[in-house]
């Protein structure tokens, strides 16, 4: 009689931790559904996200994402953002992703274009201060991204970023 018991016993027991097991992996798959996955594509200064089940962006210049802009995937998908270091996370209408880092390195370029005139192009992503060299030292020239400026084609051209 004392076998029975037992078996009984081990067969609730077997019943209700398969319950369990059951119940773990429908909330398991439920936040996998709902959970908001990002993938982020950094072109030069130009962020492109690639979502799935997150509609807003929210991101800072502060990992305790104080001040933070808030970027509507459904209207945009793709940005621009200054050189520094950015936190973001991804966020829908139930849950919000995990802080990432994001770093938008400096470039400072410069180019000399010559079809009707010559002219000097910040083709960086920051602001440049350019001095002319020569025999004797010309000047200073200030050039923000996508900026140019008429130049003469002799010298020497050296730009630091400000």
């Amino acid at each position: 009689m004392k076998t029975k018991i037992k078996i009984n016993k081990m067969k609730i027991n077997k019943k209700l931790i398969i319950a369990q097991g059951i119940f773990i992996l429908l909330i398991l798959g439920g936040i996998y559904f709902v959970y908001p996955q990002t993938t982020i594509k950094v072109t030069g200064d130009i962020i492109k996200f690639d979502s799935r089940n997150a509609n807003i962006i929210i991101i800072s210049k502060n990992p305790a994402l104080s001040n933070p802009n808030y970027i509507d995937l459904n209207d945009v998908s793709s940005f621009n953002l200054e050189p520094g270091t950015y936190y973001w996370k991804p966020a829908n209408n139930f849950i919000k992703g995990f802080t990432q880092e994001l770093v938008i390195d400096s470039e400072a370029s410069i180019i000399i274009e010559s079809e009707n005139e010559t002219r000097l192009v910040n083709v960086g992503n920051v602001k440049l201060n350019v001095t002319k060299q020569g025999d004797v030292m010309v000047g200073h020239i200030i050039l923000n991204p996508d900026e140019s400026q008429e130049i003469e084609n002799q010298g020497k051209y050296i730009g630091e970023q400000i």
